[in-house]
């Protein structure tokens, strides 16, 4: 079942003035909406937002993950870590202090994969600060990725400017680095798990354009370029009878991303699966949830809070 069949459009103005008067937060000057993306209704409640996500933690989730690389599977876990922050517009960055620089709050991502190939291992990290009030902001404002492992490490990250997403690209690779580049207002790969936190009903469906992923454009060795890309939302009952929302992406190059997710807020991601070419095969990466909490962990960090990497089943 088609999620888009269920809801009824509207158009843009409709919508944000729906969202405004639901969020009822901070107030700033609009920008257009990123080209091709495609909105749906949202019944959000604001009180239920607020109550999860404002109450001083963040929320931890676990997963199993067998990771494709160089032809082979492997196997690691990926720490995903949400947690709304009062963000700095026009420096993109934390806001620490009691400036009068206009800030915004957001919702941002930690997002940790870590694999071994073979004698050595990898670590992946991406975050992305996506504003919560996506009436007055409806884009992402910034991600940065690194990659570190035996090799080298390599660095990337976006800013939202008004022409446009300035990339910064840093890589021990001759071809990949270094660079700097602007790119397209366009949808984001990396924000979409962001903002299917908010609602996976505002994901981008349709066939549009996107800004791949970090990961894929370090890992597969590919330039940092838009590419086409179709994507679906729709409804699927899981072997335990209860429902779930799949995203699909497309692309053009044969990649897909399937990402799972609850159909209730607080909208939790369930797992994902993303088909790559490794070589002359196409492999399937999957990621499977383990465990999941809410916890203030920048200040559980004394000998005595180990034990409770045993509620998150870490390694």
């Amino acid at each position: 079942m088609i999620v888009s069949d269920k809801l009824k459009r509207v158009n843009m103005n409709t919508f944000r003035i729906i969202i405004f008067s639901a969020l009822l937060l901070f107030s700033c000057a609009s920008t257009e909406a990123p080209k091709n993306l495609e909105i749906e209704v949202v019944e959000y409640q604001g009180k239920e937002f607020n109550a999860y996500w404002y109450a001083g933690q963040a929320e931890l989730s676990t997963y199993t993950l067998s990771q494709a690389r160089y032809g082979e599977m492997r196997e690691g876990e990926s720490v995903l870590i949400f947690v709304t922050e009062e963000f700095l517009i026009d420096k993109q960055v934390k806001k620490e202090t009691d400036t009068q620089d206009p800030s915004t709050s957001v919702l941002k991502m930690n997002k940790i994969d870590r694999f071994t190939t073979g004698i050595y291992d990898y670590s992946l990290m991406l975050s992305t600060f996506l504003p919560v009030n996506q009436t007055s902001f409806p884009y992402i404002f910034k991600t940065s990725f690194s990659s570190q492992d035996w090799c080298g490490q390599s660095f990337m990250q976006l800013n939202r400017r008004e022409a446009g997403y300035q990339a910064l690209v840093r890589s021990y690779f001759e071809q990949e680095g270094d660079k700097s580049q602007v790119l397209p207002d366009l949808a984001v790969e990396d924000a979409l798990w962001t903002l299917a936190r908010l609602d996976p009903r505002l994901l981008p469906q349709g066939e549009f354009d996107i800004i791949p992923s970090s990961a894929h454009v370090r890992l597969d060795h590919v330039e940092l370029s838009p590419e086409q890309v179709k994507g679906q939302l729709r409804l699927e009952m899981k072997a335990s009878g209860e429902e779930q929302y799949i995203y699909h992406l497309i692309f053009e190059s044969g990649r897909e991303l399937r990402i799972y997710l609850q159909t209730v807020f607080p909208f939790r991601i369930y797992g994902w699966e993303e088909k790559s070419k490794q070589g002359d095969k196409w492999l399937t990466s999957k990621a499977t949830l383990k465990a999941s909490k809410k916890s203030s962990y920048w200040g559980e960090h004394s000998s005595a809070d180990d034990e409770k990497r045993k509620e998150l089943k870490l390694d």
